[in-house]
């Protein structure tokens, strides 16, 4: 990720991307991108998605509610510049997972670091002489057993914790997070209250502090990037709709 943060802490520090004049970030930036793409196979979505990978130059690419199963072929799903997609599917209505990895980066899936309950991949990539641990999570809007969430969720961010990597990435939707947004005020979603402090007590800090949805009927931030090391991040911020 590219450009520095804010240095004041009462306005947003995330920024809000326009890419109709090609990619903003320099050169030799590591960039990593999640979209939350509610079906892969919607006709011209894929087509969409290369486009914008190829404007932002991205290196990692991580989708929810992918919506896809077993009939589905990873041939289909390709990127050109991009190793074969690493899956966690559900099913053809919802759900499901899909990170991309640049052919210039090599990469190491860590099964024993994912959640078996929810949707969620884990793997070292390396870039130059680093290691990134990119973490894609996604917990269904209807999933309203908050307590098996907070439980299973301790429960990766421990094994995460324990895992060795210069910095560890969790780019996710979980359906909270409007308390993150710095700018407008929106109204809390459940778990607000007590999700953050889960990953705050680990180590994670939350990136992105404006709407990642807006639409005519719903303004909101549950679109969420965690990271244990800020200090390595230049730039974070969303694109236009």
């Amino acid at each position: 990720m590219s450009f520095c943060l804010s240095e004041s802490d009462e306005q947003p520090q995330s920024v809000n991307l326009d890419l109709l004049n090609g990619s903003p970030f320099e050169k030799n930036s590591f960039i990593a991108v999640h979209w939350n793409i509610n079906s892969i196979l919607t006709e011209g979505r894929l087509e969409e998605l290369i486009e914008n990978v190829n404007t932002l130059k991205c290196h990692v690419v991580i989708l929810t509610e992918s919506k896809l199963d077993n009939t589905i072929p990873s041939n289909l799903l390709s990127i050109p510049g991009f190793h074969e997609p690493i899956r966690r599917d559900r099913n053809r209505h919802g759900g499901g997972c899909l990170v991309y990895i640049s052919q210039l980066l090599t990469f190491k899936q860590q099964i024993k670091v994912q959640s078996d309950f929810y949707e969620n991949i884990s793997v070292d990539v390396r870039v130059r002489e680093k290691v990134y641990s990119i973490n894609c999570y996604y917990r269904p809007p209807n999933a309203d057993n908050h307590e098996t969430f907070l439980y299973e969720t301790e429960q990766m961010l421990d094994r995460l914790s324990r895992h060795t990597a210069h910095t560890k990435l969790i780019m996710s939707d979980l359906n909270f997070g409007n308390i993150y947004c710095k700018f407008p005020v929106l109204n809390p979603k459940p778990l607000d209250m007590s999700a953050p402090e889960l990953f705050s007590s680990h180590g994670f800090q939350q990136l992105i502090d404006i709407p990642t949805r807006m639409t005519t009927n719903t303004v909101s931030l549950i679109d969420l990037v965690f990271s244990d090391n800020i200090d390595n991040i230049q730039c974070q911020g969303t694109v236009s709709p």
